[in-house]
């Protein structure tokens, strides 16, 4: 599993950093690690706990990866720091993240709707909101914050350009089961066209 940080490191007593893995699941938390007496340590053991601090150690924006039985009640036990999956950036008060944006159009009773392909639906100024064509994919800055420790508010920060993949224009709910917007899967191999020709049932009309 993928998480990405969403808070720099907090003043809870217990918790540290607040992790966002996907819309459907509740944010997951790493503790903070126990109190450790350094007066009492020898050189070699304060050394190896400075490693092992800063291997651990977090901010805002950091990706991590990690195992489904290494979540205990909401708390990430074991990770490890990865590649960022997605840019990230302080924008004066604002914790923001990059992803991809679609905006939907007026039909079909959708009206002023913004999904984010990391986020899911992410709220827009309607002012804003007006400076988008629907349909068409965007990269953009998403302002993140969480709230009441366990609640993520994401909101449209700032338009980057037009994504070069279109892909998430197919995604989006407002599309889903649209003829117009279906994926195509196509093959590059004869035989395989072959086998997917023998497989459709061939009709034939009789000549009068």
């Amino acid at each position: 599993m993928y998480g990405v940080v969403v808070t720099p490191p907090l003043n809870e007593a217990e918790i540290m950093y607040a992790i966002y893995v996907d819309e459907k699941i509740p944010l997951l938390f790493i503790k903070r690690d126990p109190a450790t007496n350094r007066a009492k340590l020898t050189k070699v053991e304060r050394k190896n706990l400075d490693k092992a601090e800063k291997i651990r150690s977090l901010t805002f924006g950091d990706w991590i990866e990690f195992e489904e039985r290494d979540i205990h009640e909401g708390c990430i036990e074991k990770y490890v720091k990865i590649y960022p999956l997605n840019p990230c950036r302080s924008n004066g008060d604002h914790l923001q993240i990059e992803s991809t944006c679609v905006f939907s159009s007026l039909a079909h009773g959708w009206e002023n709707e913004c999904y984010c392909e990391l986020f899911g639906k992410v709220r827009v100024d309607p002012e804003l909101r007006n400076c988008f064509l629907a349909d068409v994919a965007y990269r953009c800055w998403i302002s993140v914050e969480v709230t009441r420790i366990s609640s993520l508010s994401v909101e449209l920060g700032e338009y980057i350009d037009v994504s070069e993949e279109q892909n998430l224009v197919n995604e989006a709910p407002w599309n889903r089961g649209d003829p117009r917007f279906l994926t195509v899967i196509s093959s590059d191999s004869d035989e395989s066209d072959l086998d997917l020709m023998e497989a459709i049932p061939q009709v034939s009309y009789p000549y009068e």
